[in-house]
This record gives structure tokens, C-alpha cells and sequence, in this order.
């Protein structure tokens, strides 16, 4: 039968459901799967169809430890074509990588979760043609081959983005403890295809270092990290910020400048606020050299969610008030600009209001019948599915 045939004998739905066509002792779609494939990933009328599907081939005879195929990742929703995690995946069952089989998950082996006879390598950042050491905004160290945890695809060139990340390419990081988390998103990572510019212009560092002296005394590299001549008893680059940069926001040369940042418009009379840090101790160099906000306020490329919000780390005043890079300083009068984020203290998500109840029993991607009342803690629900949280 062809997705033509599931329309016309109404054996699914668009939502990727049994239609009223389909018999029950048929079975399930999973037991017709062909080609890597059930109804409802191939077939537009039935919430599927895949660009190019036919080209991919599932890797024969795999199954996962606990003997599921790819026709069970596809048939109940618990990947999609990207790699990711589908609706009918529960996060209690870990991760793909936990049911892998002989060295090889669902997202490398099945077509329907991104894998199959495809090439399941992140591309690198770049060319790929020569792998060198990467930094990421903070200034920490790349592991040059690591694993995407949620897709589970490869990096071995320092920088991917396995997940097509629009903020451009990251990476995970020898020493969590350097940047406060297990990744970071790599500096030169997006570049921009105009010319590179030093901005400000004419600038210098602290001690009156230009940026053609950090470039022709090897200080830095062109990813942001210390060049072959700088000296570890030197410190680091944020103890020689001026004018709201150091050189790896700066110069061209360490990866920085006014087309690749954003910060062609910064105010160079803008000073920041005297003595102003946030509660880990970190200063409006900071924010400015690793990427932690952007110029009207909002939270740069290096700053993690986790993080919480930038009251979160200086509820008095937070960055977008003090930091002239992040669009405040004296130039505003140490006001925030109208369009910062972050400038409220981390709180509970509010519920949400249950849908109202449908009219007939509802059933999960893994065609199990869905309870019509229940509660998980102080949430509830009373009409079979609901997003309370």
C-alpha cells in the first residue's frame, strides 16, 4: 500500500494517528514498515513525509540493547529527522546513547532519526581542513573530540554544531569550572564575511598595547586564545581591558573587531561604572570580553541559561546598567536600555491553564490510552492531556 492508499482508506490521520479505516487486528504501523520507514514518517496525510527519503537506507538488522528497530523509533515519535528527541520519547529512559548497540545509536543507525547510510559526523566549523586548538567566548579550552549528549553525534575538530545551532558553532570544554558549564559556544566561531575592522579604531590596552602589537608579538591567536608569546606571569587579557574591550573583542588579529562582535557603535566616551562587579566577582570586562551581553542591553553568545538572569548576579545594579558594552554606563546615566534583558530576579514559572477536554480518549505517541483525570504533585489535569507545567 502507498501513502496514497492510507488517504483514501482513512487508515491515519494528520496527526499521525489510526485513522477509522484502519482494522486493529491489522496491528500497528510498525509491522508494515519498509524502507526505514512507517506511513506516518513517509506520508504527508499522515503528519509525515521526508525530503529525499528514499535515498536513505536504515543499517541493516539493527536494533537497540533492548530490541527495538528504527521501524519503533519512527512508528512511536521518539526521535525526528534532525536527531533530536521526538514527542513519544520519555525523558526517564536516559538517552539514545543509553540504548545504543554494538557502537551505534538510533541517531546513527535509523534514516527517520537523521542517521542511516548518511554521514551522522558534525561538520566542523570552517573548512575543516586543519584542526587547531579552540577556545570558546570565556577563553576556555575545546576538547578536540567529543560527543553531542542530545544527538548523539561526533565532534573531532574542536568546533561543531551537530545540532545546527543558529548562534554558530560550540563545543565542550576541558574544565568545566573555567567556564562555569560543560560547553561554550567557540570565539570566531560565525565570522562575518566583511572585512574585519579594529574597533574602536585606535585602541589600546591598558598599558598602551595596540592591536598591530598584540598581532606582530604573537599575544594572541586569531580564535581568541594566548598567542605563543604571551607570558603566563602576564595574567589574562581581562587585566589589561580599557575602553570597554580587551584585545579579543578589539583587534581582528585575536579574533575580535567591530564587524565580528557588533560593537561598531560603541561609544568610546562611555565609562563604566567605578568598582562595579557583579557577586562572582566579575566585571564589566568581563561581560564585554566573553560575550555575556550585547550593546542594547540583551544576553550575548557566551552566556548560559543556566546562569539565570543578570539581576540574578547583581540584583542592585545588574550589567545592562553599569556596563557601557552592554548598553548602559554613564552614557545613560547607569540606566539600562529600553530594550535589556535580565533585569529582574530569577522566579517560578507560572501554570498554565489546562486546555479544555476533548471529546474522546486521547492516546500517547506510543498508542497507549491516556488517563482522563490525573495529578502530578499540586498539578492536575481532567481532560486526558494537559500541560500544566
Amino acid at each position: 500500500d502507498n501513502c496514497g492508499d492510507y488517504g483514501m482508506g482513512a487508515y491515519c490521520t494528520a496527526a499521525g494517528d489510526y485513522g477509522s479505516g484502519w482494522n486493529k487486528s491489522w496491528g500497528t504501523f510498525a509491522i508494515f514498515a519498509n524502507q526505514g520507514h512507517t506511513a506516518i514518517t513517509a506520508c504527508c496525510n499522515c503528519g509525515g513525509g521526508i525530503d529525499a527519503s528514499d535515498q536513505c537506507k536504515d543499517k541493516a538488522d539493527w536494533k537497540d540493547k533492548d530490541g527495538d528497530a528504527c521501524a519503533t523509533y519512527s512508528n512511536a515519535a521518539w526521535c525526528d529527522i534532525t536527531g533530536g528527541y521526538g514527542v513519544g520519547w520519555h525523558e526517564e529512559w536516559g538517552k539514545f546513547a543509553d540504548a545504543a548497540n554494538k557502537g551505534m545509536s538510533a541517531v546513527e543507525a535509523c534514516c527517520a532519526c537523521g542517521g542511516g547510510d548518511y554521514s551522522t559526523v558534525a561538520r566542523p566549523a570552517g573548512d575543516g581542513s586543519q584542526a587547531r586548538s579552540r577556545s570558546t567566548l570565556l577563553g576556555c579550552e575545546c576538547k578536540k573530540d567529543w560527543l553531542d549528549e542530545i544527538t548523539g553525534m561526533p565532534c573531532h575538530d574542536y568546533c561543531c554544531s551537530p545540532d545546527d545551532d543558529p548562534n554558530g558553532a560550540w563545543c565542550y570544554v576541558k574544565d568545566a569550572s573555567c567556564e562555569d558549564a560543560d560547553w561554550g559556544y567557540c570565539r570566531g566561531s560565525a565570522p562575518s564575511d566583511k572585512p574585519c575592522v579594529d574597533s574602536p579604531p585606535a585602541w589600546v590596552d591598558a598599558e598602551g598595547d595596540s592591536c598591530d602589537e598584540y598581532s606582530e608579538q604573537d599575544l594572541c591567536t586569531a580564535w581568541g586564545s594566548y598567542g605563543s608569546g604571551w607570558k603566563a606571569d602576564w595574567g589574562s587579557f581581562d587585566d589589561y581591558w580599557n575602553d570597554g574591550h580587551t584585545a579579543i573583542t578589539a583587534c581582528c588579529a585575536c579574533g575580535g573587531g567591530g564587524e565580528r562582535i557588533g560593537l561598531v557603535d560603541f561609544n568610546r566616551d562611555c565609562k563604566d561604572k567605578q568598582g562595579w562587579s557583579d557577586k562572582d566577582g566579575d566585571t564589566c570586562g568581563s561581560y564585554a570580553d566573553d560575550g555575556w551581553c550585547t550593546h542594547t542591553g540583551g544576553y550575548g553568545r557566551g552566556w548560559h541559561e543556566e546562569w539565570g538572569t543578570f539581576a540574578d548576579r547583581n540584583a542592585e545594579m545588574s550589567a545592562p546598567q553599569a556596563c557601557c558594552a552592554c548598553g548602559g554606563g554613564s552614557s545613560t546615566n547607569f540606566k539600562a536600555n529600553p530594550g535589556a534583558q535580565g533585569l529582574e530576579r530569577s522566579s517560578p514559572a507560572e501554570h498554565v491553564t489546562p486546555s479544555p477536554p476533548p471529546d474522546e480518549a486521547r492516546k500517547t505517541w506510543n498508542g497507549c490510552t491516556c488517563k482522563k483525570s490525573w495529578s502530578e504533585g499540586d498539578l492536575a489535569c481532567s481532560s486526558y492531556c494537559c500541560n500544566p507545567d
